[in-house]
Order: structure tokens, then sequence, then C-alpha cells
């Protein structure tokens, strides 16, 4: 996964680094409509930011998510 900038614009590489003209390794817009930060999804409730956190949680609480219990059925078809 990749990183996720804190604000949508900036020159301090959107929250990540005090240094205004120091190298980052991702690439960046000043655009300031960009959705892709935290500060612009934080609010979204259907945001992949929240779909995440949720899923996450998620797979806290679900034995089977946690374990990575297979579930199998022996039934037979009513063909046979």
């Amino acid at each position: 996964m990749g990183v996720m900038q804190w604000y949508p614009t900036g020159k301090d590489h959107h929250g990540f680094s005090t240094e205004s003209d120091a190298p980052i390794f991702f690439p960046e817009t000043d655009d300031k409509l960009e959705m892709d930060n935290y500060n612009s999804q934080f609010d979204i409730s259907d945001s992949p930011l929240k779909i995440y956190r949720k899923l996450a949680k998620l797979r806290q609480r679900d034995e089977a998510l946690i374990v990575g219990i297979k579930m199998t059925s022996n039934k037979k078809s009513a063909t046979s």
C-alpha cells in the first residue's frame, strides 16, 4: 500500500516533511480539490479511508478473519 498525504496542498510535502524543497518519493499535486489525502477523506463516511478502517476493525472482531477458518460444505446435490 502506498503512502497517503495528510493535506491536499502545502509546501511541506502535504504534511510529511518540514523541508519544502527536499525530494520526495511520491507524486504531489497542488490541486485543492484533490481527494487522495487524509484530511479530505476523514469526514466522508464512504471514503476509501473510512472503508479501509471499517474493514480493519471487522478483521479484528471476526474470528474467521483473524484465524482464517475455512468453511466447507458436505451437502450432496439433489441429482446424486
